[in-house]
């Protein structure tokens, strides 16, 4: 059942992705005669008025094809006229000229460009006011308290002692052991002043930390912390109740601290500060199967609106075959400037190269951490 609903929150995922351009596309005229959502086996298919809707076994990538998507006229007539012989039930009128996409406006096309990044962060808000609504917001009863702490020569001492509690890392208050994790990974090679709780008493242990690839296949407070050779207990949270004016403002905050967080995160990642592996990439949903009852559906809801903000967000670089390529191609035209056809295959070829590679990275990443 687990997986069921895991396999099927990627498909919802990438299905409301093209739902916005799709909508959108709608909006502006311009018909659509094919949606797909996944790649692989095909596991069912239907025709929606003149659009044929493939649903696939792997939830990874999607599209539309709009009608009249070349910038080729006669490439356009010929697309139109298959499809007219293939679906003659419908009015000839719907592939005519002006619903063809190559016939919009730049900026109608922008829109069906930017329609899918938006319903990924509609989804990512209603989706955390979702889980407010249902399980409340948590309030912490402690801070991360160290459990264990192993001796080991090939690792810098840290003062550290079973019972302390972590306040503040470089000023940074820290509430749980992801946040934790996440500061020292971004002090990793810097001098480390760490605030801690002993019997009532705060002490400032000062020290530099390697830091170590997390196992992914452990509970976070089993590991994470790993650069430092301890183990902690589960942080203690108590839960309140929130009305509605008060979870939209708390959906809201935790948006704003998710983007805010992997905005930070992509000039870190290309500077070497941080890792990829720092992005919650689809084999993260791991993470989840570490919590039971209605833990698990809070993680599971929590990580799924996680992740459309991180689609929509990493569709807006500006690279083909991204929605952020699009934009610029459209935004160009929009200035007057037409994006020659050799150099927008070089482009769509250099993003191509550099989305596959990221791709292939995470993969290396998630067989590191022993995932695969």
């Amino acid at each position: 059942m687990r997986f069921i609903l895991l396999l099927g929150g990627f498909h919802l995922m990438i299905f409301l992705h093209e739902l916005g351009h799709y909508l959108m596309a709608k909006f502006r005229g311009v018909s659509v005669s094919e949606f797909c959502v996944g790649l692989g086996p095909k596991l069912f298919s239907f025709n929606f008025r003149e659009t044929h809707v493939t649903m696939r076994l792997i939830p990874f990538g999607g599209y539309i094809n709009p009608v009249g998507g070349s910038d080729v006229v006669a490439a356009n007539q010929t697309e139109a006229k298959k499809l007219m012989r293939k679906r003659r039930w419908l009015p000839r009128e719907v592939w005519q000229r002006e619903h063809w996409f190559s016939t919009q406006d730049p900026w109608e096309q922008a829109l069906v460009s930017i329609g899918g990044v938006t319903f990924n962060f509609i989804t990512t808000f209603l989706v955390l006011l979702l889980a407010i609504t249902i399980f409340g917001y948590r309030t912490f009863a402690e801070r991360p308290t160290v459990d264990k702490v192993w001796a080991d020569p090939n690792f810098v001492k840290t003062g550290l002692l079973p019972g302390d509690s972590i306040l503040t890392v470089n000023e940074h208050e820290v509430f749980e052991w992801e946040q934790l994790r996440r500061r020292l990974n971004e002090e990793k090679g810097k001098p480390i002043a760490m605030v801690v709780e002993r019997d009532g008493v705060k002490t400032e242990l000062n020290f530099t930390v390697p830091v170590v690839a997390r196992d992914r296949s452990k509970p976070l407070e089993q590991v994470d912390v790993d650069a430092l050779r301890i183990s902690g207990r589960a942080v203690v949270v108590e839960r309140e109740s929130a009305g509605i004016g008060e979870s939209v403002v708390l959906a809201l905050g935790r948006m704003r601290d998710i983007f805010v967080r992997e905005i930070e995160l992509l000039p870190q990642i290309l500077i070497g500060k941080a890792d990829i592996f720092d992005l919650p990439a689809p084999y993260g949903i791991i993470d989840v199967f570490h919590h039971s009852g209605s833990e698990f559906y809070e993680h599971w809801l929590l990580y799924f609106a996680v992740l459309n903000a991180t689609i929509g967000l990493s569709n807006l670089i500006p690279l083909l075959p991204l929605d952020g390529g699009h934009l610029v191609i459209e935004v160009l035209a929009m200035c007057g400037i037409r994006m020659h056809p050799i150099v927008r295959r070089a482009y769509s070829l250099i993003g191509i190269l550099i989305v596959f590679g990221c791709m292939a990275v995470q993969l290396y990443n998630g067989y590191m951490g022993g995932l695969f």
